[in-house]
């Protein structure tokens, strides 16, 4: 436990807590890679949507719709930074995910006559739930 304790920066830590460093340090890489198999497949699939079926069409709007999502996620880090100090960080990350939940389930009725309006309102609402977590 001696040398977790050093590698963690835990000095003081009881061994609670370095079995839960220790978890998490087996399960956030399965999580990092979970997550970017999940959002390469994304992007394929609305480009695939918003191209008509043609992947390599939907890509520029996908681009452009990922621009618009960050823009709305660097416009809106501060204030919700700021709501997460005042009301907590619990209820902030409560609402990211809730948020996330609800634009995916949008995302799962996206289909290649959807309108390009629903679609920035999606990457916008991903951007919003994106601003609330970080």
């Amino acid at each position: 436990m001696e040398v977790s304790k050093r590698f963690f920066g835990l000095s003081d830590a009881n061994d609670d807590i370095l079995r839960l460093a220790q978890i998490m340090t087996i399960l956030m890489p399965i999580f990092s890679l979970t997550l970017m198999i999940s959002s390469t497949f994304f992007m394929i699939f609305v480009a695939e949507a918003v191209g008509g079926g043609d992947y390599i069409q939907g890509l520029g709007i996908v681009g452009g719709l990922v621009v618009l999502q960050m823009a709305v996620s660097t416009l809106l880090d501060y204030p919700t930074g700021a709501l997460a100090d005042l009301l907590g960080q619990r209820f902030i990350l409560a609402s990211a995910f809730l948020t996330y939940g609800i634009a995916f389930f949008i995302v799962s009725l996206v289909t290649s006559s959807t309108s390009l309006m629903l679609l920035v309102a999606i990457y916008a609402l991903q951007g919003f739930a994106q601003s609330q977590q970080s």
